[in-house]
């Protein structure tokens, strides 16, 4: 299951000048569709805001910024996502809580910086054209201050980190993330509003 999928679908009608015949004129396409059915369902919550959240991050000043190394990891927030009253259907048609252990969050896409190396790989980029510049967001499975292979979740990977969740005693699934300020060459930042977003995806393995 992902979050937020807009599918848009553009159509435009052409027309051609009249011949002294009727004559057939069309273009035709075709638009391929995929879905999937799944033995799991869970409720979905984001920082207790639903499938899709808003996640803001305390604001930092230059001066933290420029007193940092490269590629510091700054000012990171923790947020969570909960799956909760997860149920799955045997095949005898009962339902039954679902093996929490078999389910998984993967990272899909988001807005990122183009890949050049390791470095850019997986930063959210600001959407915001008039908002601060060389800096981005991060995504971490840890709060420490500096990104590395070991932390550092890269959206569209196939071999990103993945976060072990923590079961309680409600039976919710409880994956926990941070998101976090990172500049590659801390004296090119300037200052300005920053937004940008990831999707996700719930897999029932």
């Amino acid at each position: 299951m992902k979050n937020w999928i807009i599918l848009m679908l553009f159509s435009a009608v052409g027309y051609a000048n009249a011949l002294p015949t009727f004559e057939t004129n069309y273009d035709e396409g075709k638009v391929s569709f995929a879905g999937k059915v799944v033995d799991v369902s869970c409720v979905v919550s984001v920082n207790d805001q639903g499938s899709d959240a808003n996640i803001y991050l305390a604001p930092i000043s230059l001066m933290e910024i420029h007193n940092s190394e490269g590629g510091a990891y700054l000012k990171s927030k923790m947020f969570t996502i909960k799956l909760s009253q997860c149920q799955s259907v045997e095949h005898n048609g009962e339902v039954v809580d679902a093996d929490l252990n078999k389910i998984s969050v993967t990272w899909a896409d988001g807005y990122l910086v183009p890949k050049t190396n390791f470095e850019t790989a997986g930063l959210l980029k600001n959407m915001l054209v008039d908002g601060a510049k060389n800096i981005n967001f991060a995504l971490s499975i840890n709060n420490n201050t500096i990104l590395d292979a070991d932390n550092k979740i890269i959206p569209a990977d196939p071999q990103q980190l993945k976060v072990t969740p923590k079961i309680s005693d409600n039976k919710d699934a409880i994956f926990q993330y941070y998101i976090g300020y990172t500049a590659e060459k801390a004296s090119d930042v300037t200052t300005g509003l920053m937004a940008s977003y990831a999707t996700y995806e719930i897999q029932y393995n």
